[in-house]
Order: C-alpha cells, then sequence, then structure tokens
C-alpha cells in the first residue's frame, strides 16, 4: 500500500459499538464453506440496481441470475442470497431468519467486508461444494507440480516491493535458483524480464482482484507477466472464478490456487501448510519458499518507516501511483477502519513467530536489504560474511 497517496473524502469513522457490531455483521454474513449448500439459484439485490459495475464484476455470469427487490425480505429463501449493496449503516438484520444467506457489498459498511464478501462470492456461492473440491484439488495438484519443478533448490530470494529494492542488481535476485516476487512488480517489466521470478504470489482482494482501474491495470500487467517470464502463481483458491472470468485457461495452467480454509491447519499430503496472515509475504510467499528451497534470502521487505502515513512505502517502480486513488473510491472503508499502526505491530509479531517456526524446521534466512521490521533486521546481511545468490557460502 502506498504511503503518500491520500484518500478522497473519507465517510464518518464508526464509534467503536458501532465498530463492534458492524464486525460482527460482517463476520456471520461473510461467505464460507457450507457443504450442504447446493449453488445459488437467485440472487436478491437491494440498494442499487442489477447494472452496478462492481457487482457485475464480482457476480460474473451470475449477474442473469439477479434481480433487483425494492425491499429486503424479512426471509431469504434457502436458494438465494440477499446482497446489500449500499444504505446498510443501519441494517436491521437482527431477527431475519439466516444471516448466512446474507452478502453484504456495501463500500462503507466495515473493513475488508466488501472486498472479502465479494472477492469469493463466486467459490462459496455459486459453483458449490462440488465445484469447490475440484478448485481446490486442482490446486494441490499444481502445487505438487510446483514443488516436483523447483523443489530441492540451494537457495531463494523472497522479494518485496519496498523502496530498497531499487538498489539491488536484479543480477543479483537472477543469481538465485528460486526467485519469488509478488503484487505491484508486475508493473516494472524491466525488472521482470531481468529477474525472470519462477514464482509469483499475489491475493488482495481490493488491489488484485476488486472492480477498480487500479485492480484492471494489474491483472493486464499479469497477463502480459504470464505471457512473457511464465512463472507459478500462487494465490488465492476462492478468487479462482475471477481469474477465470478474466484471463482465457490456456494462461491459467501454472496458476498455483491456494485454499487458505483447509490448508489452515495441517498440511495435506506433504504439501505446505498456508494460513491466513493479511499480507502476502506471511500468507503466501514464505509458506511457497520454504518448500522450495532452505535457505532464503527477504529483500524489500522494508517494513514500515515512522513517517509513513499507511501501511508502508513501495519502491515507486513497483507502484500504481496515479491509479492508487480509484481504490480508496471503490472501496473507502477498507482505508477508513484499519489503525494502520496496530496493523504493522500484529504483522511484527506475526512474522517473528513464522521465522522461528521455519528456523525450527531447519530453514535458514538471511537479509538481503535493510528492513525497520525487527525480525529482519535480526537477521545475517548478505553483504557481510553471509552470501548467497551468485557467491553463496562455503558449506
Amino acid at each position: 500500500m502506498n504511503a503518500t497517496a491520500q484518500p478522497p473524502s473519507q465517510p464518518r469513522k464508526p464509534a467503536v459499538v458501532e465498530r463492534r457490531f458492524r464486525h460482527a455483521v460482517y463476520r456471520t454474513t461473510r461467505p464460507l464453506p457450507r457443504p450442504a449448500w447446493e449453488p445459488v439459484e437467485e440472487y436478491l439485490v437491494s440498494g442499487t440496481g442489477v447494472d452496478d459495475p462492481a457487482l457485475r464484476w464480482y457476480l460474473g455470469s451470475g449477474i442473469e441470475q439477479a434481480r433487483e427487490v425494492a425491499t429486503a425480505p424479512r426471509i431469504v429463501p434457502p436458494h438465494a442470497r440477499l446482497l446489500f449493496l449500499r444504505g446498510t449503516a443501519s441494517l436491521d438484520v437482527i431477527g431475519r431468519a439466516d444471516w448466512r444467506r446474507i452478502r453484504i457489498l456495501d463500500p462503507q459498511f466495515f473493513g475488508h467486508c466488501e472486498t472479502s464478501t465479494g472477492g469469493s462470492l463466486q467459490f462459496y456461492d455459486e459453483i458449490g461444494a462440488a465445484g469447490r473440491r475440484s478448485v481446490i484439488a486442482l490446486g494441490q495438484d499444481r502445487y505438487r507440480s510446483m514443488i516436483a519443478e523447483l523443489g530441492g533448490a540451494a537457495d531463494a530470494c523472497v522479494v518485496a516491493t519496498g523502496p530498497s529494492l531499487q538498489q539491488v542488481d536484479p543480477g543479483e535476485l537472477r543469481a538465485f535458483d528460486v526467485r519469488v516476487l509478488c503484487n505491484s512488480a508486475v508493473r516494472d517489466r524491466e525488472l521482470l524480464m531481468q529477474v525472470r521470478p519462477n514464482v509469483f504470489a499475489f491475493g488482495d482482494a481490493a488491489f488484485h482482484y476488486g472492480p477498480s482501474p487500479y485492480a484492471h491495470q494489474f491483472r493486464t500487467d499479469l497477463r502480459w507477466m504470464i505471457e512473457e517470464v511464465d512463472p507459478w502463481i500462487v494465490t488465492g483458491a476462492e478468487f479462482l472464478p475471477l481469474l477465470r472470468q478474466a484471463f482465457p485457461d490456456r494462461l491459467l495452467s501454472k496458476v498455483v490456487g491456494v485454499d487458505l480454509q483447509h490448508f489452515g491447519g495441517e498440511s495435506h499430503d506433504g504439501l505446505p501448510t498456508h494460513r491466513r496472515l493479511a499480507n502476502v509475504l506471511l500468507t503466501y510467499m514464505l509458506p511457497a519458499a520454504a518448500a522450495l528451497a532452505r535457505r532464503l534470502a527477504l529483500y524489500g521487505c522494508d517494513g514500515r518507516d515512522p513517517s509513513d502515513s499507511k501501511y508502508w512505502a513501495h519502491n515507486s517502480k513497483t507502484q500504481y501511483d496515479d491509479l492508487y486513488s480509484s481504490v480508496m473510491e471503490m472501496h473507502p472503508s477498507f482505508f477508513r477502519d484499519v489503525d494502520y499502526e496496530a496493523y504493522y505491530r500484529r504483522h511484527c509479531r506475526r512474522l517473528e513467530a513464522e521465522l522461528k517456526k521455519y528456523e525450527a524446521d531447519g530453514v535458514t534466512f538471511f537479509r538481503g536489504t535493510p528492513s525497520h521490521i525487527p525480525a529482519i533486521a535480526r537477521l545475517a546481511d548478505l553483504g557481510g560474511s553471509a552470501s548467497l545468490g551468485g557467491a553463496r557460502p562455503a558449506t
């Protein structure tokens, strides 16, 4: 997330009690795997028409099953879902027959309620239990194929998009056996062609799978990268219907759809555990890299400078500065309800715990660039006695 872009006029931040209520509503109404439920036959749309651009993106072909209702029904039929798109700030959902059949897509409701609900709507509500099992099984098969192709490597670089990445010679990254890049690095085509990542990870419901101009440009650049570089793609299984909506099947043959619900506990038949941990480094990059190599170097994980106003700063060559405001306008509560300092403190604690877990399992970490994150700052510096890539330490 960009540290300099400022949001347009933001709606009122809910008071504490109201925030807790909205959070409880979101947790109850968000899509989840319910094995007994068959695919949805009808969407009842409240608060906007069925021509709403965001709704059409989230539903895809399911828009044909949507109809607008003047008044939201108190009882939602088992075969239907009630979609709220506007005016849910004082939503009276208490007393409805089944909150689980309600989906809130109001961009001003609470936090990432709209983005995470919309991004996973097709996966949980449209394709049904059999369709989900098929997507999950395909993701597991492709994960095994990725490990068969790249596993057992001597080393891997895990490359985030912090400003320090601009000081790194791409040749240094190219020297690693496995090169894991992520997110808006798709924008820097020169870097991609020089480093040629063999694994690329992303999975943000707003920035990558949303309906904003930012997300659309990301997917345009992603398509170019897939065609020109052909890396393995590691992302969330719940977003696969949206990828299939945007890309032809011929470009998706190396997409590894990680199901965070099923992979969240024990590993499956030797596959690594992926847990939903709020950002791409923890959720996708580290588990995948550790499955392919036991010596990992972290680059571009700068963390949050005290002067940063949002999550943290980014390398300007790998950020869509001119389109960032479009995400803020499309998803206002996504930014309004975030406590950036608290988010960063949690990230630092989680990263410390994850690195220790991997180290206990035999993974060795190195730091390729400076970092404000304590867990990374303590790592051996590649510029010192420990060197990987082109000049690895003696074994």
